[in-house]
This record gives structure tokens, C-alpha cells and sequence, in this order.
């Protein structure tokens, strides 16, 4: 392991009676340094990096926004396709008892019509018996045209009429009941198409209250996923914050070790470890990405040649290795170790972790107690926190940085492969042509 000062030792001596701590003797030495990896650009004699541009808490906030806003995305889309449907349905029935009572209102002023053609038929009627009888029934010829309801008690009475008239007069009857029955059915179906109307215009502001809901957190979601990735972007320096979101896959992590020549011994394979530092980085906001650069600094790539820690202890971090003490942590599988690292970090960065306060029960809840928690920010803060080492926050994200540029080239040179093999053969590629013939 790497030379560890003297204020390092003195350090270890205090810390270790407390809890086993992490440590700067990082198995530098064991990893393997490929001829096509480029040199380290730690300075000799390290500066502090420039102040990061944007809020130190910039990552969880904008990862509580995003996660918020797809909380909320989910449930609104079921809840939104309820209103909708709600809606079209009320605007349906609201239209058919429209177009009910247009038609309702053409069948009505058709029927008056018949009913006051039937009266003028009816008049002629009576006055026809009138010229034929003489005028003893004059009176009740007249009634006849004056109303129906009237002459119909008087009509059955009437000899004259009934002679006349009789087929008119049930025809005026029949009319007359039937116009009475289309003005109920009208009132009812106004009634209902009241009530509709209000359910409708209930329903629609219903939608349009969603509506706005969903609006809201589409916007939200999409300013956070623009201050993440404007995060990701700024993020190149070891003065960026060690909580926020990762930029690398756990497939661009695994890589990184396979391309640069390291010989990892672990109790799971690669894949799936990198695959435990990002979703466990993410349970607790800490950059699981760049914590795995720094567990290939702490263990050279995962090798722990000449490490106080060994393979099967699945300590990743040198957690609880330190001069006083006389081995490290261990723990009973891979996310077991990972999970205590992503933890300890983030005791580390906030001062309000509680034993019960993280997603999963806090592993090594002594941590609470050795003084570094909520002091630092930055991976350039652990230098003196997590390790003694003057240049080991800038060593890990020199790391990290080598690890992002090499992710990003390769990807460059995956979708220009990508683009090649969708084109159709050019002019040099294909058969060369005949040659004229003189």
C-alpha cells in the first residue's frame, strides 16, 4: 500500500477506537497501467479546484424534482384517462338529448300543424251540417273550432256532428293528446338535458384541473432533467458534489475495467457489481459512478493486492482499514459492501442521517459518531476526511474523468457505426465500372 503521513497515523489511532474508519492507502500499486490508458493529470502539488457553478445541493434536489414529477405522472395518467373518458361520455349523452329535443320540437310543430288543419277540417264539417240541417246546432258548429276539449263532451251528444263530423272530431282528439304528450316528454327531456349540461361542464373542468396537473409535472420533470444533465456536464472537476446523479451506465463502468487491463477478484462477477454501485449510489443520492472510481483507487481495479482488506470481506473502500486497526470491515456479500460505502458517504455530506433515516437500515450506525458527518461536500473534501492523502479527491476524480471520456469516445465511435451501417454503398465501395471502349 502507498506511503500514509504521519498526520494519518495519528488519525487512524483516534478514529479506530470508534469505528473502523475508511482509508488512504489505496492499492494504487497493484493496478496494471495499459500502455493506451492516458497518464494521470493530478497536479504535483494539488490545488483546490475551482467552486462548482451551480448549488452544492443541486443533484437531490433536482433528483427529488424528477422523482416527484414522475410520481405524480403516474398517477395522474390513470386518473386523467378516468376524466376523459367521464367527459366524452357526458358530451355524448348531453348531445343525444339534444338531438332529441330538436326532434322532439319538429315532431311538435308538425303536430300542431296537423292539429290546426284538423280543426279547419272540422269547422268545415260542421258548417256543412249546418247548411244541410239549418241553424238549430249553429252554437255548437261554432264550439267545434273554438276548442277541442270542449266539443268532444258536446259531439257525443250531437247527432249532427256525430253524422258529420265524428272521424274529425277523433281525429282533433287523438291530435290534441298527442301534443300534450310531446310537451311532457320535451319538459323531462329538458329537465335532463339540464342536469347533463352540469355533469358535463363538472366533467370538462374535472379534465382541464388534470389536465393542468399533468402540464405542471411534465414541466417540472423537464426542468429537472435539464438542471441534471447541465449537472452532469459541469461536473469535471474533483470540487463537484458527491451527491447527484450518476452520468455512466453500469455497463460503461464494467467496461472500464475490462479495457484497461485490470484482473478483478470478487465474490460476484463485474457486471453485477457495477450494476450494485449505481442503484445503490441512487438509493441514497450519492454518485455511485464516481464511488466506484474511487473502489478501483482504494483497491487497485478490484485486485487488493498488498490491501489491509481481502476478497472475500467484499469492503470496496478500505472502510475501517486504517494504521490502528488490524483489518477492515467485512461484509457478508457484494451490495452488502457496497450499500455501507454509498451510506458512509452520504453520512459524510449530511449532517441530518439518522440510524433509520435512508432507505435501507444504516450499516454501520457508529459512523454517526466520528465527527466527518455533513463536513464535506466534494470528492476533493474527503482529502483529510475520508483519507489523509493530500491529492486523493483529485486522484479520484481524475479517475472518474478518465473513465467518462473513455465511456464518451467509445459511444462517439458506436454511433458512427451505428450511422455507416444504415448508409447505402458509395461510389468507392461498390464494383468499379467498365472502362469505355475506344
Amino acid at each position: 500500500m502507498a506511503a500514509i503521513s504521519a498526520r494519518r497515523r495519528a488519525l487512524g489511532l483516534v478514529i479506530g477506537l470508534l469505528v473502523a474508519c475508511p482509508t488512504a492507502a489505496y492499492a494504487e500499486t497493484a493496478a496494471p497501467t495499459p500502455p493506451a490508458t492516458p497518464p494521470s493529470t493530478a497536479p504535483a502539488a494539488p490545488v483546490g479546484p475551482a467552486p462548482f457553478p451551480m448549488p452544492m445541493d443541486t443533484g437531490p434536489k433536482m433528483l427529488a424534482q424528477a422523482a416527484t414529477a414522475q410520481r405524480a405522472l403516474k398517477l395522474l395518467q390513470p386518473d386523467l384517462q378516468r376524466a376523459l373518458k367521464e367527459r366524452n361520455d357526458l358530451q355524448k349523452h348531453w348531445d343525444r338529448l339534444t338531438a332529441q329535443l330538436v326532434y322532439l320540437d319538429d315532431v311538435r310543430s308538425q303536430t300542431i300543424a296537423n292539429l290546426d288543419a284538423a280543426r279547419d277540417r272540422l269547422g268545415k264539417s260542421a258548417a256543412q251540417a249546418y247548411m244541410s240541417s239549418g241553424g238549430g246546432q249553429l252554437n255548437a258548429a261554432l264550439g267545434v273550432v273554438q276548442g277541442a276539449s270542449d266539443v268532444l263532451d258536446l259531439s257525443r251528444d250531437m247527432h249532427l256532428i256525430s253524422t258529420y263530423g265524428e272521424h274529425e272530431i277523433d281525429v282533433v282528439e287523438e291530435l290534441d293528446a298527442r301534443k300534450h304528450a310531446l310537451d311532457d316528454q320535451i319538459l323531462d327531456v329538458s329537465h335532463e338535458r339540464t342536469r347533463a349540461k352540469y355533469d358535463l361542464e363538472r366533467a370538462t373542468a374535472r379534465v382541464e384541473t388534470v389536465q393542468k396537473q399533468v402540464a405542471d409535472a411534465k414541466k417540472s420533470l423537464l426542468v429537472a432533467r435539464t438542471e441534471l444533465n447541465r449537472f452532469k456536464l459541469l461536473a469535471t472537476t474533483a470540487g463537484s458534489p458527491i451527491m447527484g446523479p450518476n452520468r455512466l451506465t453500469a455497463a460503461q463502468l464494467a467496461a472500464f475495467l475490462e479495457n484497461n487491463g485490470y484482473k478483478p477478484h470478487l465474490t460476484v462477477t463485474v457486471d453485477q457489481l457495477a450494476t450494485y454501485y449505481i442503484e445503490e449510489g441512487a438509493k441514497v443520492g450519492i454518485r455511485g459512478d464516481v464511488a466506484f472510481a474511487q473502489s478501483i483507487l482504494e483497491t487497485g481495479g478490484f485486485n487488493f493486492g498488498g490491501s489491509m482488506v481481502e476478497i472475500p470481506d467484499n469492503n470496496f473502500a478500505g472502510i475501517g482499514a486504517c494504521d490502528s486497526c488490524h483489518r477492515g470491515f467485512i461484509f457478508p456479500d457484494a451490495r452488502t459492501g457496497v450499500r455501507a460505502q454509498m451510506q458512509l458517504l452520504r453520512v459524510y455530506v449530511d449532517p441530518t442521517v439518522t440510524i433509520d433515516s435512508l432507505p435501507d437500515p444504516l450499516l454501520l450506525p457508529r459512523t454517526l459518531n466520528l465527527g466527518f458527518r455533513g463536513r464535506v461536500q466534494s470528492w476533493w473534501d474527503l482529502t483529510g476526511t475520508w483519507a489523509t492523502a493530500k491529492d486523493y479527491g483529485i486522484r479520484v476524480y481524475d479517475l472518474y474523468m478518465r473513465m467518462v471520456q473513455q465511456s464518451e469516445a467509445a459511444a462517439a465511435l458506436a454511433r458512427v457505426a451505428a450511422a455507416n451501417a444504415k448508409l447505402p454503398a458509395t461510389a468507392a465501395t461498390a464494383a468499379p465500372a467498365r472502362p469505355a471502349v475506344p
